[in-house]
């Protein structure tokens, strides 16, 4: 009982202030680590949707390029068929090279429409 009521006795004051400080330390620490994992979490989806983002760009480019392939071989093939047209006199629409030029953009016209 002499401990009790002389000076031996614990400090309580004391130690609620450090159960105080631990228990603070304890919650900044679970938010900092909440934090953590939410910022983790947006930087994987970020870089989830950027790779998606740039997959369909390549695909996108890859079509324009065949289209633009495509398109290149169907006007060669009418401006060759259009140059190699007579100019003098009159211009023979039932020659073979006229009748190829048109039968090609025909065909070039029903693809691009869709028909």
């Amino acid at each position: 009982m002499e401990g009790l009521l002389g000076g031996d006795r614990p400090d309580f004051g004391d130690i609620s202030q450090k159960a105080g400080k631990m228990q603070s330390a304890e919650k900044s620490a679970y938010n900092d680590m909440q934090g953590k994992v939410g910022a983790a979490g947006i930087n994987a989806a970020a870089t989830a949707e950027s790779a998606a983002i740039t997959g369909a760009a390549q695909a996108s480019a890859a079509q324009s390029q065949a289209n633009g392939q495509m398109f290149g071989a169907i006007g060669g093939a009418i401006s060759s068929g259009l140059g190699a047209i007579g100019t003098g006199g009159g211009t023979n629409f039932s020659s073979p090279t006229w009748t190829n030029a048109s039968n090609e953009a025909n065909m070039f016209f029903k693809g691009a429409l869709g028909k």
